[in-house]
């Protein structure tokens, strides 16, 4: 892959797509469930028609991948083929002026944001043929579109900028999100990185100046984030991102 930005293993763990930025496209490769070795899936790298793929999502049957086209203001839709990993396009889909990060819920609904008009989109998605119909309301005004994370349920999406977590309740009938009361929420400074606990109970921020990692729990019931006590952890430093696991014993 030229440049490879992001990557997302498919829900059954057969299957490993990279972004590949600078040849605009998306590489798929198999995944040897023994060894771990991985195979170039049938004429991967993958066009996405778009320009500076950025990130990308599989919603959570497996059936479909969405990655955006940050300099495109778009994002593609491919069709997963179960018995190969092979990708077929379905076509692009306006996502807002340079769209980045994006995430599929179990409920059925794509959430994606754009940094450059400060904005989350919402889609609903069609689980036969994977169109996306824009949900009532959507676009909804957000920060300026830094990453956002999606608790597992699908409830509660946040969102931070430098200083802040922006937090949303997701209505559950029909996907649109409204603000939880009391946001946003203080982050500390220069936050650049967040993800979620798998059961949706901790939060964590990263800062790209300084040495530090931020807790919160999540209120399951209000969305709200509370800080941890106590309430920043030391790490190498400027950590960027993070991710979380659940050790099954």
């Amino acid at each position: 892959a030229n440049q490879p930005t992001f990557g997302q293993v498919t829900p059954d763990g057969r299957y490993l797509y990279f972004v590949a930025q600078g040849s605009n496209a998306v590489s798929g490769f198999s995944i040897d469930q023994t060894t771990g070795v991985l195979t170039a899936a049938p004429a991967s790298p993958y066009a996405t028609g778009g320009t500076s793929p950025y990130s990308l999502t599989i919603d959570t049957t497996g059936q479909f991948l969405f990655a955006t086209n940050n300099a495109s203001n778009n994002l593609t839709r491919f069709l997963i083929t179960p018995s190969t990993g092979a990708l077929v396009s379905l076509g692009t889909t306006a996502a807002g002026t340079t769209p980045n990060d994006l995430f599929a819920t179990s409920a059925g609904y794509l959430y994606v944001a754009a940094t450059g008009d400060s904005q989350i989109r919402a889609f609903s998605v069609n689980t036969s043929s994977g169109a996306l119909t824009a949900v009532s309301g959507s676009p909804f005004t957000a920060a300026l579109s830094y990453p956002i994370v999606v608790s597992l349920a699908g409830r509660y999406i946040y969102q931070i900028n430098s200083t802040n977590i922006y937090g949303f309740a997701v209505n559950s009938t029909n996907g649109s999100i409204s603000a939880i009361s009391g946001s946003p929420f203080a982050a500390g400074t220069t936050t650049v990185g967040e993800c979620l606990d798998p059961t949706g109970k901790f939060l964590y921020t990263t800062t790209s100046a300084g040495t530090t990692v931020f807790g919160f729990s999540i209120n399951t019931h209000t969305g709200v984030p509370t800080a941890l006590s106590p309430p920043s952890y030391t790490t190498g430093t400027g950590p960027s991102n993070c991710s979380t696991v659940r050790v099954l014993q």
